[in-house]
């Protein structure tokens, strides 16, 4: 199993994204660009 795999059954399909993930490509301070594996969201934010 790949880690991209093992991530998407952990996380599950909300807590890991593969599609859409261009806007996460781009640190906050806009001085690396790397296209990502994914992207890891919370399950809440409470």
């Amino acid at each position: 199993m790949t880690l991209k795999q093992e991530l998407a059954a952990l996380l599950g399909p909300k807590g890991w994204m593969t599609e859409d993930v261009e806007a996460f490509q781009t640190d906050w301070l806009k001085l690396q660009s790397h296209a990502p594996l994914g992207v890891a969201r919370p399950a809440n934010t409470a």
